[in-house]
């Protein structure tokens, strides 16, 4: 049986780009609180994720904090709770269509090609 290829642990995942700013995403190896997988820390511009996070719970809390990174950038009021049903919506949103990831992509490329920047 062909073995899959390896992928990349998420820890190996340590900057975003969100909306024109840099943002580290700093793996903690323990619970930032009790129950808490992720925190956004927009004032250092870091995303904090509890190491050993997989699967949805992962992509959900990265999606979830992402959200607060641009809540603060644009200087929105969302509460907590309109967060967490946009970051698990979307996830579900990707996680029900993983053709729209590719297809994403390929406008984005159209996009950079258009501008005269090489895609990476």
């Amino acid at each position: 049986m062909a073995k899959l290829p390896q992928t990349p642990a998420p820890e190996s995942y340590t900057q975003l780009k969100i909306i024109g700013q840099a943002w580290d995403i700093v793996w903690s190896p323990a619970w930032l609180n009790p129950g808490q997988y992720a925190h956004c820390d927009a004032d250092g511009q870091n995303i904090v994720m509890r190491a050993g996070l997989r699967g949805m719970q992962c992509a959900d809390s990265l999606v979830h904090e992402t959200l607060h990174a641009i809540e603060s950038i644009y200087g929105l009021e969302m509460t907590e709770n309109q967060i967490r049903l946009m970051a698990t919506g979307l996830t579900q949103v990707f996680l029900d269509n993983p053709e729209y990831f590719g297809f994403l992509a390929e406008r984005f490329e159209e996009e950079l090609k258009r501008n005269g920047k090489n895609p990476t």
